[in-house]
């Protein structure tokens, strides 16, 4: 699948929704109509065409994902939801000790469906096992244009700004002209700005244009992983691939867990994968506590992939990347252990400042990667790439571009550096900086 295709199967999908035939046709002009949309919906199981006609104000009234039945099971909304550019207020929910359903959204699940033009309010507070503003998870495809996320979200794991869990077979998901205003406080794994993971899919694509996260992620567990200020983790997809395009992240990372960066946590163990970003931008700061690993501007760790592409196209990283041990990057921690891979950096610009305080131990350090190494058919390539930031670290192993390459018993390695520079200064105390 490549990127035309994308665009293909996406202008497919928007035509089959928009000229749906079956669509039961709700419009909601008081918060008692949105009541008896969401008290019927999880028996009906329609496809439906919504129109929200005003602001609501759900303080009081309703705890609950549309969708929930009465036994916990889980009615996927599917169809349409025009928001109308209105706003829905004081939505507050705690789903994380209920007995019956943990996980907390607006929609329990979401898939075969468009929505756009809504805004939920900084009044709205999600709270779950799971937890996304828009849907928990997702189930088949879906298309989310001009939505405005302003409440915060909590959760265990799988912690959204608008999606919770992604994990889909043969789909589409596309998000556009989107914004997430809200605080996420992931406790323990997998937290991003849009989504908290998007693994474990197959035959699928996922496209996001326009598309910015100014709200901040905070987690404070010490054994949880994979922190993105868009995307917390991607991992294990087969035969998928992504696109972000024009995508900002202003928001600051600060973690407790290993795998974060400014875009995406983790991209680990994909296989028959491509991934490519151009003309993006990370203008929020990463920061990693002590003894946790894996810190960039742009991605914490690639690797484990198979057959994987990785383009990062004329993307700039200006947030500062602050760790206290190993592999950390302007833009990834670390590239490794990877088969049948390439990876190119092409005009892209490092311009944050990359700061290991931690002892001798923690080695790895560069404007662009902090460690490549350990991997089968690599090839890397950085083209027109520029490092405007500081390196410094107490330990071993710094670089303008690459803290260390180490090919040791890999089977083929290829790297090429071209008309690349380093203008930022290299501080480190025991040996191996260059």
């Amino acid at each position: 699948m490549n990127y035309f295709k994308v665009f293909i199967l996406c202008t497919l999908y928007l035509t089959s929704i928009v000229n749906a035939e079956e669509l039961t046709s709700v419009d909601i002009h008081s918060k008692d109509d949105f009541l008896s949309f969401t008290q019927s919906m999880p028996e009906d199981k329609k496809w439906y065409n919504v129109n929200l006609f005003t602001d609501l104000d759900l303080s009081g009234v309703w705890e609950s994902p549309v969708g929930l039945q009465q036994d916990g099971n889980c009615t996927p909304f599917s169809g349409e939801f025009h928001g109308n550019n209105h706003t829905i207020n004081g939505l507050v929910m705690n789903s994380y000790e209920s007995e019956t359903f943990k996980d907390a959204g607006l929609f329990c699940s979401i898939g075969n469906a468009f929505v756009e033009h809504l805004v939920i309010g900084e009044t709205c507070n999600f709270t779950g096992s799971t937890a996304g503003i828009l849907s928990v998870w997702t189930s088949g495809n879906l298309t989310v244009h001009n939505v405005v996320n302003k409440g915060s979200v909590n959760g265990m794991k799988n912690t959204g700004g608008f999606i919770g869990y992604c994990s889909i077979n043969s789909g589409v998901v596309i998000f556009e002209d989107c914004i997430n205003e809200g605080e996420l406080r992931p406790n323990y794994t997998n937290g991003g700005g849009f989504i908290g993971s998007f693994s474990s899919c197959q035959d699928s694509s996922l496209l996001m244009k326009r598309c910015t996260n100014a709200g901040s992620l905070s987690c404070k567990n010490v054994d949880g992983g994979r922190m993105g200020g868009i995307i917390g983790a991607t991992n294990g997809n087969i035969n998928t691939e992504f696109v972000l395009e024009k995508v900002v992240n202003n928001g600051l990372v600060n973690s407790g867990v290993y795998d974060t960066s400014g875009m995406i946590g983790s991209v680990i163990g994909n296989n028959h994968f491509n991934l490519t970003v151009r003309d993006s931008i990370n203008n929020g700061d990463v920061e990693l506590p002590p003894l946790k690993y894996g810190a960039g501007g742009f991605f914490g760790f690639f690797s484990e992939n198979n057959n994987t592409v990785l383009v990062v196209d004329n993307c700039v990283n200006n947030g500062d990347v602050l760790s206290h041990y190993s592999y950390t990057g302007g833009f990834t921690g670390s590239i490794q252990k990877n088969i049948n891979t390439t990876v190119t950096f092409s005009q892209c610009t490092n311009n944050g400042n990359i700061t290991v305080d931690g002892d001798h131990t923690a080695q790895y350090t560069g404007g662009f990667s902090g460690r490549v190494d350990g991997s089968n058919n690599l090839f890397l390539l950085c083209d027109g790439c520029t490092n405007n930031g500081n390196i410094r670290n107490k330990a071993s192993s710094l670089g303008g571009i690459i803290g260390e390459l180490s090919t040791g018993n890999d089977l083929g390695m290829w790297v090429t550096l071209n008309n690349c520079t380093n203008n930022g200064n290299i501080l480190g105390t025991l040996a191996q900086c260059g």
